[in-house]
């Protein structure tokens, strides 16, 4: 329609046709060289700094005003603007845009469909702007100027399109990179609820009881509970280790519908299937151990007891329950541990009447003992046993219970934990354990205690707090975020990593490409990221930040592609600005060290200003690095920064500076 204007009014205005081949070879000459300046000096600039989403409106918007312009003055000179601005922009800014719509569609359809559009589509529209033409201009006889509100119709309907495919290109480019992520993980990510169903339903019914027994042995460590009707099949199954197990994991899983069947085993000819059966329904029945009295003989003592102890209870407060249960604790005999780990399994199904024996059993130097107690303590929602749980933390046999027993106590839990995560006297090691904790409590007080201790100084306590804020966010979106807060962290965070670019620029030359302190540095750059992307999804919790992290990671060109474009499009444009050029494989470091000085103000000129700026660090791994380097580059200078982690907690940064010191001194000798 613009061209068919321009030729119209061209001729009405311009009437000898050696002014009109002038004024034509002119008019396209020079459009062809401000398109090609524009596409060599502009093109890349707009679309790095506004994106596809802008980028889509740059050419409609332009024909707007020129149309408008038509529509108002009617003249030669308003058609050629509004047609100039369509040669200018059209095979320059918006041709490129067009085209990185196609980036994320899977290349077989894009062939096909590229190829469609541009074959048939194009030149279908080309002959429907001809048949309106032939019916506007020649059968109704409307002027060029008329035609100008065809035209405003038209721009309309364009720009509507566009505001479709940047939602649907984002949306597009969102899918790319999880299907991705989600593709790797099934690759490569144990499952192991559903490897163990797999074993299951192939191997219940298998005569070799080793695979069973595997399969049973799987759950003993993991918190996944299997479907029980099968489980309660293999009471009958014929190896005795089997039935016993199989008891067991019914137990736990608290299953009251298979004690009948559990019953009818007090009698198996096995004598580990008969206590199993009889400790199952001491726990989970009104069972009478005085009714099998006659049996005695047929069942260890341990289980007995227990049996005895858990029906007494179960009538009121009894003495003798009390005396048996703490002979139970304290036995010392030739079956004592067996006894003392019935005795903590059985603790957690008694009324709450065993506070000294419980301390006892928390204390028995057995740590399977004490972890059956931790198990109980959760189950009893025994508060006043978290000092103890929280100390066992930075036990690594017996953290693990510890952690469930601290899981099970909830928003009991919740206020005395929050002490312990501001405590400068409790170990970084048990802090950050304490920060999965409220993942694993999962209520809003949980989240509202991670978000006020995000500021956290130590980073890899920061980086814990902010993954278990996230995910519990992901949980209680109800609950507002303070995005002014966590806006401030993530800038100082991207600083953080422009800095260490600085570093890693002032120190590399000096050491070889695997040295230690290069390994050290990247890993705590890779760790940075992570801690940026984390704030970034709880800045836009609906948008799948998780994938486009991991299409940056992958080895495929396609999706890191896609990945940065989809940051591009959802970032605001401050944080975009910072965070693109640190992520963009394009940019080398040499710029991103170039843009660090920019962005950071200062830049550094040696060695040592780099090694004082680790030092400084709250990052324990960059903190060594700056030890590390001391010694290794031989900065005598920098001697007396060692004394200080000579005798460091911290094994690695003593190492460090140990090692620091006798490189300072060889190099003297």
């Amino acid at each position: 329609f613009a061209g068919w204007q321009l030729k119209a009014l061209a001729a009405q205005e311009l009437v000898d046709k050696t002014t009109l081949a002038v004024f034509f070879g002119k008019f396209y000459f020079y459009a062809g060289i401000l398109a090609l300046l524009t596409q060599l000096l502009l093109t890349g600039r707009v679309l790095r700094r506004f994106g596809i989403g802008p980028a889509l409106f740059i050419l409609p918007v332009a024909l707007m005003s020129g149309t408008l312009g038509v529509l108002i003055w009617g003249t030669l000179f308003a058609e050629a603007i509004m047609k100039g601005s369509d040669q200018v922009l059209r095979y320059s800014v918006d041709k490129s845009t067009v085209e990185l719509l196609y980036l994320p569609v899977p290349s077989e359809i894009k062939v096909q469909v590229k190829s469609f559009i541009d074959t048939v589509i194009w030149r279908f529209g080309d002959g429907l702007s001809g048949l309106a033409l032939l019916l506007f201009a020649t059968i109704l006889g409307w002027s060029p100027q008329q035609v100008s509100w065809i035209n405003l119709v038209l721009i309309l309907g364009w720009m509507s399109a566009a505001w479709v495919a940047r939602i649907q290109y984002v949306a597009t480019l969102q899918k790319s990179i999880r299907e991705h992520r989600l593709d790797a993980e099934r690759a490569s990510a144990p499952v192991l609820d559903r490897s163990t169903a797999e074993i299951f339903s192939r191997q219940l019914t298998n005569a070799d009881p080793k695979e069973i027994l595997y399969a049973l042995s799987l759950f003993e460590v993991s918190s996944v509970l299997p479907s029980l009707p099968p489980i309660q099949k293999l009471l009958q199954h014929t190896n005795p280790r089997v039935r016993s197990k199989a008891i067991g994991i019914l137990s736990t899983a608290r299953d009251k519908a298979a004690a009948p069947a559990v019953e009818k085993l007090l009698h198996d000819e096995d004598f580990t299937v008969r206590t199993e059966a009889m400790l199952f329904l001491a726990h989970h029945t009104q069972f009478d151990p005085l009714a099998h009295i006659q049996e005695l003989e047929s069942f260890p003592d341990f289980s007995m007891q227990a049996a005895i102890i858990a029906f007494l209870s179960r009538q009121g407060p009894s003495q003798a329950a009390q005396i048996m249960f703490r002979t139970m604790v304290a036995d010392t005999g030739a079956a004592a541990q067996r006894t003392r780990i019935e005795a903590a399994r059985l603790l957690g199904v008694l009324p709450d009447r065993f506070e000294v024996e419980t301390r006892m059993l928390l204390n028995d130097p057995d740590a399977e003992v004490v972890r059956h107690t931790l198990v109980s303590i959760g189950k009893l929602q025994k508060a006043d046993f978290i000092p103890s749980l929280v100390t066992l933390l930075e036990n690594p046999k017996l953290a693990p219970a510890a952690e469930e027993a601290l899981t099970h106590l909830g928003s009991v839990a919740v206020p005395k934990l929050s002490e312990y995560l501001t405590d400068p006297d409790i170990s970084s090691t048990v802090r950050q354990k304490i920060a999965g904790l409220f993942v694993k409590i999962g209520n809003p007080a949980s989240l509202r205690t991670l978000q006020e201790n995000i500021l956290e100084a130590d980073t890899v306590l920061r980086f814990r707090i902010i993954s278990a804020l996230n995910k519990l966010h992901q949980n209680h979106p109800e609950i507002p975020v303070n995005e002014q807060m966590v806006e401030n962290l993530l800038e100082a965070e991207i600083l953080g990593h422009y800095r260490s670019y600085q570093i890693l620029n002032a120190l590399e030359p000096a050491f070889e490409d695997k040295d230690t302190l290069v390994q050290h540095m990247t890993k705590s750059m890779e760790q940075d990221l992570e801690r940026i992307f984390r704030l970034l999804s709880l800045l836009i919790p609906h948008q799948d930040l998780h994938s486009a992290y991991f299409g940056l990671r992958s080895h495929n060109a396609l999706m890191r592609d896609n990945a940065l474009e989809f940051l591009d499009h959802i970032l605001k444009p401050k944080i975009r600005t910072l965070l693109i050029p640190v992520l963009d494989s394009e940019v080398n470091q040499t710029e991103r060290v170039r843009l660090a000085n920019r962005t950071i103000g200062a830049s550094l000129e040696n060695e040592e200003e780099a090694v004082l700026t680790l030092l400084l660090s709250k990052d324990p791994w960059l903190k060594t690095c700056g030890v590390y380097a001391i010694g290794a580059l031989r900065l005598k200078s920098l001697e007396s920064n060692l004394e200080p982690y000579l005798e460091d907690d911290d094994s690695t940064l003593r190492e460090a500076a140990r090692e620091g010191k006798l490189h300072l001194q060889s190099a003297q000798s």
